[in-house]
């Protein structure tokens, strides 16, 4: 199944760019589930120029670019020989590509005749320009892949990078928009991506971001609330236990977001360590904490799918009912109303295994502060952003998984949880306002 979903995404894609008139000056292939679209390329030239195989592999090799997105080879998609030649032998036949020539696009070492054929590897070989997706990921990538250049030291294999970056109209909220409409140029919306437009967020008032963010925060409530109630409805929970959700989850609490998949590099758990240390966080009187999680582990992934259960069952211990909320069925939309509703994103990757990742950018643009490894884009802005940082640059090894929990305790507990309470007369908290317009 897979192999012939990536025969008609990338074979099939540039057969309906050209039956739509389109002849793109370049093609990007965004990983390597798209690298059959270079055999087509190939094929095209050898057709229509009278090419030979090699002759069309150079011609096509200066317009095409390869994004990789993968930090480790279990990532890879590997295909058989045997199951590759099953879906080519016709297609090769056709139009003169020698077996050898079809594996050795795919191969590291053309003549290892068991060596699988790899996606990557296809798309790195056909490319002129190969990138990765941040600057850590990057070095990453050249260490992954430096043996398709072994003559060269890491540093110099030739990938490079784009850190990923977010679509702001998209994940914006309302509120904060509003605010953006009084105080900045009446041209922002159309020149966001300029620095200068945002030279003048330190002038607005704090009073009116803070106004803008409990409204989207209240928003947050209600959906938690609307959302939490209808699941139990669905699983005929008591009409007791329903009205308790439906009052349950405080718009004025301290409230930590974590929403992804649950990979198990991303250490969804990494927060439910210290279960007594957690609650003693939670249930503070004078400055309460609330934590909302959400995501999906992939079908097969049964580690992914047990954080879930540890966390859901946490989430039901009576004494901490109604502060940590595990929201079912993550969807696009529950993803925006929790960027753009909680206080604090919580982000705990293994350092080195999360190649860019967003979701901390979508919280930012909402005034949303970091807590996060440093990885990823965090790496490239963090000194800059507001936010902190869990652990330091160090290369990660399995011992720094507790010492990540402590200093996310620490951190909540000495910093940031009383910084986001420390209010003026007015109950606006000017420090927790500065952070953000840094971010």
């Amino acid at each position: 199944t897979r192999i012939r979903q990536e025969i008609v995404l990338g074979i099939g894609g540039l057969r309906a760019l050209k039956a739509l008139g389109l002849r793109p000056s370049a093609y990007h292939m965004n990983e390597g589930h798209a690298a059959f679209l270079a055999l087509e390329r190939i094929r095209d030239l050898m057709e229509e120029q009278r090419l030979t195989f090699e002759e069309a592999w150079e011609a096509t090799r200066d317009s095409n670019i390869f994004t990789t997105h993968t930090c480790v080879p279990a990532g890879i998609d590997l295909f058989d020989g045997a199951l590759l030649w099953e879906h080519f032998e016709s297609f090769c036949q056709t139009y003169g590509i020698t077996p050898e020539q079809l594996f050795r696009i795919g191969r590291k070492n053309a003549s290892d005749h068991n060596e699988r054929f790899s996606m990557a590897v296809a798309a790195m070989n056909t490319s002129s320009h190969r990138n990765a997706v941040s600057r850590l990921h990057r070095d990453v990538s050249q260490e992954m892949w430096g043996d398709l250049w072994p003559s060269l030291p890491a540093w110099e294999v030739p990938i490079g990078y784009v850190t990923n970056g977010i679509h702001l109209p998209s994940m914006l909220n309302g509120d904060l928009a509003g605010v953006y409409d009084h105080y900045l140029q009446p041209d922002w919306r159309d020149t966001y991506q300029e620095p200068k437009v945002w030279r003048h967020v330190d002038e607005i008032p704090d009073a009116d971001i803070w106004e803008a963010h409990r409204r989207r925060k209240k928003q947050l409530t209600v959906y938690v609330r609307e959302h939490q109630a209808k699941t139990a409805a669905r699983n005929r929970a008591p009409a007791a236990e329903i009205r308790r959700i439906e009052e349950s989850f405080d718009p004025d609490a301290f409230t930590i977001g974590f929403a992804r998949r649950f990979a198990t590099y991303k250490r969804a758990t990494l927060l439910f360590r210290d279960p007594a240390r957690l609650k003693r966080l939670l249930l503070n009187p004078k400055m309460p904490v609330q934590l909302v999680l959400a995501g999906k582990a992939h079908p097969q992934d049964v580690p992914g799918k047990n954080f879930i259960r540890e966390i859901v069952q946490f989430s039901r211990d009576p004494e901490i009912q109604g502060r940590v909320v595990f929201l079912e069925n993550y969807s696009l939309r529950m993803a925006k109303e929790m960027v753009q509703g909680v206080d604090l994103w919580l982000n705990t990757p293994r350092r080195g295994e999360e190649a860019c990742g967003t979701s901390g950018m979508k919280a930012a643009i909402n005034g949303v502060l970091n807590l996060s490894i440093l990885d990823g884009w965090y790496d490239e802005i963090y000194e800059d952003a507001g936010g902190w940082a869990i652990g330091n640059r160090d290369p990660y090894s399995e011992d720094q998984d507790a010492l990540h929990a402590s200093d996310i305790y620490s951190q909540l507990e000495n910093d940031i949880v009383p910084l986001y309470y420390k209010r003026d007369e007015e109950d606006v908290p000017h420090l927790w306002m500065q952070r953000g317009k840094q971010g």
